[in-house]
């Protein structure tokens, strides 16, 4: 699909593959169909030399479907649409918000929706808990820190040997001919690492004041569970001693910290 491809493209033109009452049916085009807990977009079409409102977007059998706000009596041949850009921008801009929320919580997804003046999305994060303010704080770092969106394609078979780039419990990302899209944000996004016989884990920081990233993040037991989970047979984590001196500001950061020395209770005995 032509937005897959590109989506900053805001015109298209092509020939009209089916009509059912209000909606215009073509193979392609550059209006984002509504999937994901994400609207459609809008925009406007022309046909037949009549202009009309496109209110919404959805996905067809034969392709991708415009639903108009008036049916268009004879429509044939071809269909030149053109994006309300405001409305799929703001819904861009939306959506890449999830994936920092997605970079600042280290927990599987398991729903939410986008729209234009709010969205949701619901995290399982067990017994764990986590500060609003903190996760406020990160939000507007990684907001000014401005870091590259880029995309890229990898085949079903790539997927199904790394599942730990599916974020969802319950829903499966979409598939198109066998492959599928990734939102990669700088090197923030997208949990890393392939299986091998032997992993190494490093816990890049010196200071335990002073970390990368937040210790609800940084002490993580699922982020270590996905990590350790890389390994066939050997995990080995490479750390500076004076983590083990970081200073726990709430309870849930307390049994996050000693989470993290129960993995090291054999190191420790040493």
């Amino acid at each position: 699909m032509i937005y897959l491809n590109d989506s900053y493209i805001k015109e298209f033109h092509a020939p009209i593959v089916a009509v059912e009452e209000e909606k215009i049916i073509t193979a392609d085009s550059c209006f984002y169909a509504q999937s994901g807990g994400q609207p459609g977009d809008k925009g406007v079409v022309e046909v037949n030399g009549q202009k009309v409102n496109v209110i919404n977007t959805i996905k067809h059998e034969k392709g991708i479907a415009h639903v108009l706000e008036n049916v268009i009596e004879g429509a044939s041949g071809d269909i030149q649409g053109s994006i309300d850009w405001d409305h799929r921008f703001r819904l861009m801009r939306m959506h890449t918000t999830m994936h920092l929320l997605c970079a600042a919580l280290p927990y599987y997804v398991t729903g939410g929706s986008i729209g234009l003046e709010k969205s949701r999305i619901d995290f399982d994060l067990g017994e764990e808990t986590f500060e609003f303010e903190t996760l406020n704080q990160i939000i507007n770092d990684f907001i000014q820190q401005a870091h590259p969106i880029s995309y890229q394609w990898i085949t079903s078979e790539e997927l199904d040997q790394q599942p730990e780039l599916v974020r969802t419990l319950s829903v499966q990302p979409p598939r198109t001919n066998g492959q599928i899209r990734l939102v990669k944000i700088g090197t923030i996004d997208l949990f890393q690492g392939q299986e091998a016989k032997v992993v190494f884990i490093s816990m890049t920081s010196s200071d335990a004041e002073n970390l990368p990233r937040h210790k609800e993040f940084f002490f993580s037991r699922n982020r270590l569970n996905v990590a350790i989970s890389r390994a066939q047979n050997v995990a080995i984590i490479l750390f500076n001693p004076n983590l083990l001196l970081a200073s726990a500001n709430t309870i849930n950061q307390m049994k996050l910290m000693n989470n993290f020395c129960k993995l090291l209770v054999f190191e420790i005995k040493k």
